[in-house]
C-alpha cells in the first residue's frame, strides 16, 4: 500500500492512499522439452515487490502434475516464489508429447499475471522396451494406453518412428496380403504378371517382384488359381511368432478386431472423422492417427493397376491402409483405412495391392 501525504490550508492535513498496482513478474522460460519417463517436468519462478507471491496452476493438463505441495492449485510464499512440478506418471512420448497449462502468480493485493507453459517430451530411443531387430532394421517397442498390448513403434520396413504424419522416412513397406518379406514390399521394386504358384517362397521368378495385372485386364490375386483360395495358408503365416515370415519373433500381425480395439472402438484412439465420444480430436482422421501412441502415417498405398484399377503408388501423404491377419475371403482380406474424409474397417480389401504393416506382440 502506498501512502501521499498533502498540507493543505488551514491546517488540514489529507491522507491519501492508493493500491500497488504491479503484477508479478515470471522469470522462468514458458516452454521447456524433457525426455520421456523423467519424473521432473518444470520448476515455475515468478517475483514481485510485495511480501508474498501465490502460484497456482490452472488448464485441462494440469491434472497430469503434482506440485511441490501436493495436487494444483499450490500457495508459495516468499516474494521469489518458486513452484516445482512433477509428473503423476512418468510421461511416455508414444502416449502424449505435449502438455500445457497456465501458471497464474497473484502477489498479497491480489495483482496476478498469466503464463502459458509448454511442456514437450522427447523421444528416447527404446525407452519403454528392448530393442527388436528383424530383417536388419531396429524396431522398438510401444505399449498401448487402451488394451496394454505391446507393437512395434514403426509401420515395416519403416526406417525410423514418424515424426509427421507425411514423414516419408516412416511409411514402410508395402505387403501384398499373407505374402512374405521377399522383397516385392519395397515401393520401387520391380514387377511381374507373373502370378505366385506356392505361397512360402514364392518361386524363384516372382520373389522380389510386385506382381501386377495384366494393362487390360483387373486382377485379385497375386497366387494361381487354386493355390490357397480358401487363404488358410497365408492366414497362418502372418499370424505365425517364430520370425520365419514378415513379423519379428514374438510378433505377429494383428487382427482387424486388435486394430479396431486400439483405433477406432469406444475408450480407443477413436481416430474416427468428427468422432464426438474422444475429446480433442481433429477433424481429420490422419492427423487423428498419427496422434495415437501408434504415430500412423499417411504412407498412402500400392496398386497393380489393370483395367481401370489405379497402377502404382498412390495416396501418399493422404490416407493410410493397414492390413489385418483375419478371416479373408478368396481375393479380399481386412484392413483399416483413415484419411481426411474418416476412419473405417473394411472386410474387402484387395489382397493383391500393397499396404502397410504394423505388428503386436503375441
Amino acid at each position: 500500500m502506498k501512502s501521499l501525504i498533502m498540507v493543505l490550508g488551514m491546517g488540514f492535513i489529507v491522507l491519501l492512499s492508493g493500491c500497488d498496482k504491479t503484477a508479478p513478474i515470471f522469470i522462468t522460460d514458458s516452454n521447456v522439452t524433457v525426455l520421456e519417463n523423467q519424473a521432473k517436468a518444470i520448476s515455475i519462478t515468478a517475483t514481485d515487490n510485495s511480501d508474498k507471491v501465490t502460484i497456482t496452476i490452472h488448464g485441462t493438463d494440469a491434472e497430469y502434475f503434482n506440485t511441490a505441495h501436493g495436487s494444483p492449485p499450490t500457495k508459495i510464499k516468499g516474494a521469489n516464489a518458486t513452484l516445482d512440478i512433477t509428473f503423476k506418471t512418468l510421461p511416455n512420448f508414444e502416449v502424449k508429447d505435449t502438455y500445457t497449462f497456465f501458471a497464474w502468480a497473484t502477489d498479497n493485493l491480489a495483482n496476478t499475471t498469466t503464463q502459458k507453459i509448454t511442456i514437450r517430451i522427447q523421444d528416447v530411443s527404446c525407452a519403454d522396451g528392448d530393442v527388436v531387430t528383424h530383417h536388419s532394421i531396429d524396431y522398438c517397442e510401444v505399449v498401448s494406453p487402451y488394451t496394454g498390448s505391446i507393437w512395434l513403434d514403426r509401420n515395416l520396413g519403416a526406417d525410423q518412428p514418424c515424426s509427421a504424419f507425411d514423414d516419408a522416412l516412416c511409411y514402410g513397406d508395402y505387403y501384398q496380403w499373407g505374402r512374405n518379406a521377399d522383397g516385392h514390399e519395397k515401393s520401387t521394386s520391380p514387377t511381374t504378371t507373373v502370378l505366385a504358384t506356392q505361397i512360402d517362397p514364392v518361386q524363384a521368378s516372382v520373389s522380389g517382384k510386385f506382381i501386377v495385372c495384366e494393362e487390360q485386364y483387373p486382377c485379385y490375386y497375386w497366387i494361381e488359381d487354386g493355390v490357397d483360395r480358401n487363404t488358410s495358408t497365408r492366414l497362418m503365416k502372418w499370424s505365425q511368432t517364430d520370425g520365419s515370415n514378415v513379423c519379428p519373433i514374438g510378433y505377429r500381425v494383428p487382427t482387424l478386431e486388435e486394430l479396431k480395439a486400439e483405433l477406432l472402438d469406444v475408450n480407443s484412439s477413436e481416430i474416427q472423422k468428427d468422432h464426438i465420444q474422444k475429446e480433442g480430436n481433429d477433424d481429420d482422421s490422419k492427423i487423428n492417427a498419427y496422434n495415437t501412441f501408434l504415430r500412423l502415417p499417411s504412407a498412402g498405398a500400392r496398386y497393380p493397376g489393370g483395367g481401370n484399377e489405379r497402377n502404382g503408388m498412390a495416396g501418399v501423404e493422404l490416407w493410410g491402409i493397414l492390413w489385418g491377419a483375419s478371416s479373408a475371403g478368396s481375393s479380399w482380406a481386412p484392413v483399416i483405412t483413415y484419411s481426411d474424409e474418416g476412419a473405417l474397417p473394411f472386410t474387402s480389401g484387395v489382397s493383391n495391392r500393397g499396404y502397410s504393416v504394423r505388428c503386436i506382440k503375441d
